[in-house]
């Protein structure tokens, strides 16, 4: 494993953060309108499906219109953050590491996807404002209690992690007679 030395970590962390929010953030959207149109319908009656693009079609009483996911709305910082944090700043093995990444950032995205959902169908039922001000206000709340919530699990797992390989018995060499 090469080390990196602390000192430029924090450097290689808002590098990693800023390359996914211009070059992977668009991908992580899609991926997220698509999941969102397959679900959607399932967990919203106003949900219609998957738009053009990073949008969903939603559907109201008196007309239709896309509500499109903003790269800031989407959870591609969130895990760029959990990914950076567990890589560079935890103790543990690579494995180790990117497996509590991928729990944290996997709750994360789940967690946004509710969020996204919650949005919508409160701004289907009640109007655009509503929609404008949910997603101002209750939405950026939730995005902040998801991130925090995350940064808790990814904490936690690498403590498990830490405290099951220290449990772990060391093998036990002995020496056997052989007769010949």
């Amino acid at each position: 494993m090469i080390s990196i030395p602390f000192s430029i970590r924090p450097a290689i962390f808002f590098g990693l953060v800023l390359f996914v929010y211009y070059f992977v953030a668009d991908l992580i959207r899609e991926v997220e309108a698509s999941l969102l149109g397959a679900v959607g319908p399932h967990l919203s009656s106003s949900i219609v499906g998957r738009g053009n693009g990073a949008s969903i079609l939603v559907q109201t009483p008196s007309d239709s219109f896309a509500a499109g996911i903003a790269r800031g709305c989407s959870s591609a910082v969130a895990i760029a953050v959990l990914f950076g944090i567990g890589w560079l700043f935890m103790t543990g093995s690579a494995w180790e590491r990117t497996r509590a990444a991928l729990r944290a950032s996997t709750f994360v995205v789940v967690a946004n996807l509710l969020r996204m959902i919650l949005i919508i169908a409160i701004g289907a039922s009640s109007g655009p404002d509503v929609l404008a001000l949910t997603h101002d206000v209750v939405g950026t709340a939730l995005s902040y209690i998801a991130l925090a919530v995350g940064l808790g699990i990814l904490v936690r797992s690498s403590v498990l992690d830490d405290r099951l390989r220290r449990a772990r018995p060391a093998p036990v060499l002995t020496a056997r007679r052989v007769s010949l």
